[in-house]
């Protein structure tokens, strides 16, 4: 009899599993199964000739190809920041480069820089969620951070909409645009 019971529970809990695996797949598959067609006057217009003619203004733009040096130019802009910085990235850990960018924003938002952090919900939630660093940043009252879609677990069809910009702009003047996130 107790050997019935126990197998009776363990087929609720195996059940009840099941039924919370299917709605979060469920959730996931659907959430972004039509997507919007690009109209024909769209393909027309980004074919314009014309986005490719030199002009002779003052913006320049250069290529980072090797991390270490993307990481540098990362870490000087914010440290000759004046007023603001930007941050944006997908995911942002507390490793030798995280902790560098880190330690940089913290010597920023002392000066009295303005920093906005923009990061992924999911990302955050595995990476900074519980981190001493991230909350020792998050703690100073010059720094402002949001996490886009915060992941829920009982919103699945929400955790595929994710955030992967990866930008840095310095005092609204320097900007760093790339695939690179702080690791």
């Amino acid at each position: 009899m107790k050997k019935h019971k126990i197998c009776k529970i363990l087929l609720v809990i195996l059940a009840i599993f099941l039924c919370v695996a299917f709605y979060e797949l469920l959730g996931i598959c659907v959430a972004y199964k039509k997507q919007p067609e690009v109209s024909n006057t769209t393909k027309k217009e980004t074919k314009n000739e014309s986005w490719n003619e030199c002009s002779e203004n003052t913006e320049r733009a250069v290529i980072i190809e090797k991390n270490p040096e993307a990481l540098l130019q990362r870490v000087r802009l914010i440290k000759n920041a004046k007023k603001e910085i930007i941050l944006s990235t997908f995911a942002f850990q507390s490793d030798e480069s995280g902790k560098l960018i880190l330690g940089a924003l913290h010597d920023a938002a002392d000066r009295g820089v303005h920093i906005r952090l923009l990061v992924d919900g999911m990302e955050s939630w595995i990476d900074m969620e519980g981190n001493p660093y991230f909350y020792g940043l998050s703690s100073h009252e010059n720094v402002e951070i949001k996490l886009y879609n915060k992941a829920n677990p009982l919103k699945p069809w929400k955790m595929m909409g994710r955030m992967h910009d990866k930008y840095l702009i310095a005092d609204g003047k320097r900007y760093i645009l790339g695939g690179r996130n702080t690791y």
